[in-house]
């Protein structure tokens, strides 16, 4: 695995990471302490709202201050409602900013340790590159937020990786006819895309069986299927076209020439229609198949990409990631990993951690070094690919 960066990464971070960290970390305490001070007001404002509300139920007098407050009443609700709000999402809105500042000042400089590895701000670019709509194996969603996301070369390899959270919104309808809608988490994670340099000819996945039940058909296969449709109708005519053609010429040849082109357009039709649905692949491994599910768009094609060393590293894999809950695809010349986790990953601190905590920068080089065990697992550099 990747351990040559080992010494290198820490001399770097003993250098140029520890002597700053210092006044960092003074940052980090003085923001934490703001941020508790703030939340604790808010929530004793909170308090004394609901309080206002409660107290009359129980027949408490009112006071001459209370009849003052009589005018704050119609606002109270809204007034609650944004304090709520601030209580809820400040936490992690001023820990992301933290983050972000600290990546902004170290991140750089400890990056170039690990060769060509660049952050990448275009985080649409780096979902394209991983197939997060065109792979497969994400489920349907309706938003999406993107956190990090890196692309580099390792061992000649080239790779990309971004952190991802989607979700679908679900509505529902209320007895007196309103919609509710409310976001449902469908993943979060790191999806992570290398070469594949083994030739896909049809469209392959892994999926554990717990998880979404991967469709037969998406959309971008309805489309095909529908000019698939249309190239059959055309045939259709063409051929009785050529029937009539070549009878009123009294020319076989030229009738048989007009049936060998539709027999062959036909099948090449046949084939695109097939080849545009997932089928179950049964492996050899039984353990794998009682956790796992591969669909392919070709039986021949999902076994001789979906082989038994291929699933030992996979095995591996899960160890390493210390997770099941692992996707895969195969499509175009690209192999796509897509690893669930409700871990922040790739961060150099915390607001609600001590910067100085040797944890916190071993836990990123783990995450950054395990983009490379992929290639070295998989042996994407070798001639033997997969």
């Amino acid at each position: 695995m990747a351990t040559g960066f080992r010494s290198k990464f820490f001399n770097i971070y003993a250098q140029k990471f520890l002597p700053n960290i210092k006044e960092m970390e003074k940052k980090r305490q003085k923001r934490y302490m703001q941020l508790l001070t703030i939340e604790t007001v808010l929530i004793f404002i909170i308090i004394y709202i609901l309080m206002s509300f409660i107290s009359p139920l129980f027949g408490t007098a009112q006071t001459s201050g209370d009849a003052s407050m009589a005018l704050l009443v119609p606002f109270m609700p809204f007034i609650l409602y944004c304090c709520a709000y601030v209580v809820v999402t400040l936490p992690e809105n001023w820990n992301k900013d933290f983050q972000n500042e600290v990546k902004s000042l170290f991140l750089k400089d400890l990056l170039k340790v690990f060769g060509d590895i660049r952050p990448v701000t275009d985080s649409y670019y780096v979902a394209t590159m991983v197939g997060l709509t065109s792979s497969g194996i994400l489920p349907e969603y309706d938003e999406r937020e993107y956190d990090d996301a890196f692309i580099g070369t390792y061992n000649d390899v080239e790779y990309a990786v971004i952190e991802s959270e989607l979700k679908r919104i679900v509505e529902t309808y209320t007895k007196h006819g309103y919609t509710r809608e409310r976001k449902i988490r469908v993943f979060k994670g790191v999806i992570l895309a290398y070469p594949c340099y083994k030739r896909i000819l049809a469209h392959t996945i892994i999926t554990p069986k717990f998880d979404f039940v991967t469709p037969s058909f998406n959309f971008g296969q309805k489309v095909k299927s529908f000019m698939y449709a249309f190239i059959l109708l055309f045939l259709i005519s063409f051929l009785t076209f050529g029937l009539a053609y070549g009878a009123s010429l009294k020319n076989n040849l030229v009738t048989l020439g007009y049936i060998c082109i539709t027999v062959f357009a036909l099948y090449g039709a046949y084939r695109g229609i097939r080849y545009n649905y997932f089928e179950r692949v049964r492996v050899e491994d039984v353990d794998f198949e009682k956790d796992y599910v591969v669909k392919s768009e070709d039986q021949v094609e999902g076994r001789y990409l979906v082989t038994t060393a291929f699933i030992d590293r996979f095995k591996k894999l899960q160890k390493i990631y210390a997770t099941k809950n692992i996707k895969c695809a195969f499509w175009g010349n690209t192999i796509t990993f897509a690893i669930s986790t409700d871990k922040d990953m790739f961060e150099l601190g915390s607001l609600y951690s001590s910067l100085t905590d040797s944890r916190v920068i071993e836990k990123f080089y783990d995450e950054i070094t395990s983009i490379f065990d992929l290639i070295d697992l998989f042996k994407l550099n070798e001639d033997t690919k997969l």
